[in-house]
């Protein structure tokens, strides 16, 4: 209830969870390793470690799961709202943690980017503020160029072009505070 209050009215649907996702990470985390691994052994070396340094941070991220979370989402004509508040043991130390992997997420070799919006400022309240980028183009890498019409290649590049298209209408910036110990983030354009 603490945590819905401070999600902004009007949201089509309200979910709260409390899912304290460490063991199922623990259980896992030689599967990401593995996969982070094979990864890492395609890149370049420096990109290589660069990667595998922001993947270990991730996976250091599992602890902030175990604490409950209130979302809402409201869905318009120009695309989706999507608020999300955490309540965390230590909020500066998470927000630091939470934004400096997204601001190293757009120096890796993945076809999402972030970039960093002009700087907000709100009263009691640390924020940061990024546009996301679908790299179609990272994404259609490996689909043959100029495929012809009909071909399962041009249906690919069909697929891809609709994905990064509903993507940049779903979640166009994020918006990412901390209030205390309270996290916030927000894909809505609205600043209040």
């Amino acid at each position: 209830a603490q945590l819905t209050a401070l999600l902004p009215p009007g949201g089509d649907l309200v979910q709260v969870a409390a899912m304290d996702l460490t063991r199922p990470f623990a259980v896992f985390e030689p599967l990401y390793l593995s996969d982070m691994r094979r990864t890492a052994a395609q890149l370049p070396p420096e990109t290589a470690r660069a990667y595998e340094a922001w993947y270990a941070d991730y996976l250091d991220l599992a602890p902030l799961t175990a604490q409950p979370v209130a979302a809402s989402l409201r869905v318009t004509d120009d695309g989706a709202v999507v608020h999300g508040v955490m309540k965390t043991r230590d909020g500066k130390d998470a927000f630091r943690r939470v934004t400096g992997l997204l601001d190293r997420l757009s120096t890796l070799p993945v076809p999402l980017r972030l970039e960093p919006l002009q700087e907000e400022e709100f009263k009691g309240a640390e924020v940061r503020a990024y546009r996301v980028v679908l790299d179609a183009q990272t994404m259609l890498a490996p689909v043959v160029p100029g495929a012809p019409a009909g071909s399962p290649q041009a249906a690919q590049v069909q697929q891809v072009a609709r994905v990064a298209d509903l993507f940049g209408r779903v979640i166009p910036e994020i918006r990412l505070a901390r209030s205390g110990p309270y996290l916030l983030a927000s894909a809505d354009r609205d600043r209040e």
